[in-house]
C-alpha cells in the first residue's frame, strides 16, 4: 500500500465535510442496488422539461437525470425554462426507457434559481450556441454541454498527470511565471508593468538622455538615472516654441526626433529591473535548476506566447506539462513523456467515454480514432 493510501486511511485524517445532497457523477458511480428505492436530494438545472419529465444536470456527470413529476405539478413545470436551479428530492427507479438508466419519481421540488428572461438569458437558447459566442458569455458558458465535457476532460487529464509522476517519483514544482528570462526564444513574451494605470502614455517614465540634458556637462554624468516623460518634453517643446527664438526652436526639433526613440526606464516599474517583467513562455529553465539538487522534476504551469495570431492553432496562454530527469539520455527523456501520454489518453479513454461521444458527434469529428491511435 503506497503512502498516501495509508494516509487517507489513517484515523487522523478526519472529514467532516457531509453534503446534504448527492451529485450526479456520484449517484451515477454508485450500484443500482445502492439507489433504487432510496430518497435522494439533487440540486441541479434543467437542460428541458416536457409533460411530466425533466432532465437535470449539475456539470459533474456527462449524464443528465430524468425527473418524473406528478400531474399536479404540470404548471410548474411549464414554467421551467432551460437552466432553472432546481432542489428536488426523489426515489429513483429503474427506467422503462430505453434513454436513460434511471426515472427519479420527484416527491419535493424548490425553484432556487428562476429563469426570468428565457428569450435573453444564453443558457436557455433553444437553438445550439456558437462557440465563439460563448467567449463572449463566460460566467455562463459551463451550461454548455459541450464545454462542459471538455472540463471534465480537463479535469480527468490534471488527475492522470499528478498520479503518473507520482508513480514515477517525479517532483511537482510550478516556478514563477513572471520572469525576465526569455527561455531559448521560444516565442514572443508578454511584458508586465505597472506603468498606463492611467491609460495616459505620455506619463510613462523615459531615461532622460535628451539632448538638452547632455549639453549640461554636470547633469551629463548622471543622466542615465534622471527620469522623464513624453507628457514633460512636450511640455519643454511648446515652451520653446512659444518663446520663438532660433536656437529654442532647434531645442524643440531636436527633443521631437529624440523623444521619437526614447528608452522607457523600467527601473521606475514595479520591480525595479533594468529590463522589463515578463510573463514565461517555458518553464524549462525554472525546472532545469532544480534536478541536480531535488531529481526528477516537471511542472504543469502555465505559459504564455505573445506571437500575434487569431488562428485555431495558437494560444495566447496554455497549460505547460514539462519534465526534466537528470542522468537520462535524450533517448530515454522522449521515452518517459511518450509513456506519460500513452497513460493520460488512455485514461480519458476509459473514464470519458461519454463525453467524448459528444465532442466527436457535435465538435470534433474524428477525435475518438485520433486518441486511440495514440495507445495502439
Amino acid at each position: 500500500m503506497s503512502d498516501l493510501k495509508q494516509a487517507l486511511q489513517s484515523p487522523l485524517v478526519v472529514v467532516a465535510y457531509r453534503p446534504n445532497h448527492i451529485t450526479l457523477r456520484e449517484f451515477y458511480e454508485r450500484p443500482i442496488q445502492e439507489v433504487v428505492g432510496k430518497e435522494f436530494t439533487f440540486k441541479g438545472h434543467v437542460r428541458r422539461a416536457k409533460q411530466m419529465f425533466v432532465k437535470l444536470y449539475d456539470g459533474t456527470a456527462d449524464t443528465d437525470l430524468q425527473l418524473v413529476f406528478e400531474k399536479k405539478h404540470l404548471p410548474s413545470i411549464k414554467k421551467l425554462s432551460p437552466s432553472t436551479t432546481l432542489y428536488v428530492t426523489g426515489v429513483p427507479r429503474v427506467s422503462e426507457g430505453k434513454q436513460q438508466t434511471f426515472d427519479v419519481d420527484v416527491k419535493t421540488f424548490e425553484i432556487i434559481g428562476p429563469v426570468t428572461e428565457p428569450a435573453t438569458f444564453l443558457p436557455a437558447a433553444q437553438k445550439q450556441v456558437s462557440m465563439n459566442t460563448w467567449r463572449d458569455h463566460c460566467s455562463v458558458r459551463a451550461h454548455d454541454p459541450r464545454l462542459a465535457a471538455i472540463c471534465r476532460i480537463r479535469d480527468v487529464l490534471w488527475h492522470a498527470t499528478h498520479e503518473f509522476m507520482t508513480m514515477k517519483h517525479v517532483l511537482h514544482h510550478d516556478p514563477n511565471i513572471i520572469t525576465g528570462a526569455d527561455c531559448e526564444g521560444a516565442g514572443e513574451m508578454f511584458i508586465v508593468t505597472r506603468f498606463g494605470d492611467d491609460s495616459i502614455a505620455a506619463n510613462i517614465p523615459i531615461v532622460n538622455d535628451s539632448p538638452s540634458v547632455k549639453t549640461d556637462e554636470k547633469t551629463k554624468n548622471v543622466s542615465a538615472e534622471t527620469t522623464t516623460t513624453v507628457a514633460s518634453v512636450v511640455t519643454d517643446v511648446i515652451r520653446l516654441l512659444h518663446e520663438g527664438k532660433s536656437t529654442d526652436v532647434s531645442k524643440a526639433v531636436q527633443l521631437l526626433e529624440w523623444v521619437k526613440t526614447a528608452k522607457i526606464k523600467w527601473t521606475d516599474d514595479h520591480f525595479a529591473n533594468l529590463e522589463p517583467a515578463r510573463l514565461s513562455v517555458s518553464s524549462q529553465l525554472g525546472i532545469e535548476k532544480l534536478i541536480g539538487g531535488l531529481g526528477a522534476v516537471y511542472t504543469t504551469g502555465k505559459s504564455y506566447r505573445g506571437e500575434k495570431s487569431d488562428t485555431a492553432r495558437h494560444l495566447a496562454e496554455f497549460t505547460h506539462i514539462e519534465a526534466e530527469l537528470p542522468f537520462v539520455s535524450f533517448d530515454e527523456l522522449m521515452d518517459f513523456m511518450e509513456e506519460y501520454v500513452r497513460f493520460s489518453v488512455k485514461r480519458v479513454l476509459t473514464v470519458c467515454t461519454g463525453d467524448l461521444n459528444l465532442l466527436e458527434s457535435s465538435l470534433s469529428p474524428g477525435v475518438l480514432v485520433k486518441l486511440k491511435s495514440f495507445i495502439e
